[in-house]
């Protein structure tokens, strides 16, 4: 589905009057479609005592698809100002001040937009310019796997934000279309920012990425905290934490003005200093083992001074091998084999520079055994 094009004047200013539409001045719909015209913009920041900011017009349609203009606050009126001359304006408003996060982490992924030359090539070159180089093929080569298909208004908002630069020499961008035909389709990669949530469990802070990111398997320790939260929320772009002792005290502490509740409030970087990720565990505790079937995975990644401590109730020698997932993807790899004898305990220091998501292990017999994994 293409987006609706906006609508052009014919020449002359019109006809004036008529009210508003949705709480917007007629002139401001003709003035979004001229995208060559020089405005005069004056922004203010989301307090009233914000110093203007001034915009040209290209710079206000860039925090316009951004999300930043503030359209629904009676008290933050968007205006359009005009003089006799209906093509000579000023908007003034209020835009919001966001922080980009650059710590975010981000992944490459593959777009494509459907474009019909006619309908939107023109909205195509005031978004990307003419540096999209064509490429004419007798067929269209199928998209690969994962690619996300994009409409003409998400592919402006995501160059509004620089997930997608026409002028990307590692990733270029390229039409590809058929000799005489009116429809192409867009390619290229956008970068884009991972969905991360917040996981407490056992004293310890994880991030964990979307499903659509990796999920569960891309897990990774943030900071081992041993402290009883009770709860945990974001608000206004703060962290914020309950279950704060009675007598707790710092900076980051908010109390109410009975003292009888009290909150934790910084930024999600301040968990990083709540300590280092440790702890100790393992998917074996006088477990029955089977010859030949993995254990649970076990997390490794983001910890320090690793060792396994491995033991078991046979009569006899029994070896294990242990397997590391590298990359979070599920593909598994050998990387020790390990031989513990009866009645005693095996323990293995992990080399510092060893560094896996996940590990495992696995029995060449049937036994009953223990392995406990501890990072310092």
């Amino acid at each position: 589905m293409s987006d609706p094009q906006n609508p052009r004047p014919n020449g002359g200013p019109g006809p004036r009057g008529g009210g508003e539409v949705g709480g917007f001045n007629w002139r401001l719909l003709v003035l979004f479609s001229i995208a060559l015209l020089i405005l005069a913009l004056a922004f203010f920041g989301p307090n009233s005592g914000s110093a203007v900011k001034h915009l040209t017009f290209s710079e206000f349609r860039t925090v316009w698809d951004q999300g930043l203009v503030i359209t629904d606050r009676t008290d933050k009126p968007l205006k359009v100002v005009t003089n006799d001359t209906a093509y000579d304006a000023t908007i003034t408003g209020y835009m919001k001040q966001v922080k980009p996060d650059d710590s975010a982490p981000k992944e490459r992924k593959l777009f494509e937009v459907p474009v019909n030359f006619v309908m939107q090539g023109e909205q195509l070159r005031e978004i990307l310019g003419e540096r999209v180089p064509f490429h004419r093929v007798t067929e269209l080569p199928p998209a690969a796997a994962g690619t996300e298909v994009l409409s003409m208004g998400a592919l402006r908002q995501a160059v509004a934000f620089g997930q997608v630069k026409a002028d990307d020499a590692a990733s270029p961008l390229e039409m590809i279309t058929k000799p005489g035909d009116l429809d192409g389709v867009l390619r290229g990669v956008r970068e884009v920012v991972t969905e991360r949530y917040l996981f407490n469990a056992h004293g310890t802070f994880y991030e964990l990425p979307a499903e659509s990111s990796g999920g569960f398997a891309k897990i990774r320790p943030i900071a081992t905290h041993n402290r009883c939260l009770k709860d945990y929320a974001t608000y206004r772009g703060m962290l914020v934490l309950s279950g704060i002792a009675d007598g707790a005290k710092g900076g980051h502490i908010i109390r109410s003005d009975d003292g009888k509740a009290a909150l934790w409030v910084g930024a999600l970087d301040d968990l990083w200093r709540f300590g280092k990720p440790r702890g100790r565990g393992g998917p074996w505790q006088d477990s029955a083992v089977q010859a030949g079937v993995p254990s649970d995975p076990y997390l490794v990644t983001g910890y320090d001074r690793k060792r396994l401590t491995l033991s078991h109730a046979g009569r006899q020698p029994l070896h294990f091998r242990m397997e590391a997932d590298f990359s979070g993807d599920g593909e598994w790899a050998e990387v020790a084999k390990l031989t513990v004898q009866p009645g005693q305990r095996l323990e293995y220091l992990f080399p510092d520079a060893f560094d896996a998501y996940w590990l495992r292990l696995i029995a060449d017999q049937d036994t009953t055994a223990t392995a406990t994994f501890s990072y310092e």
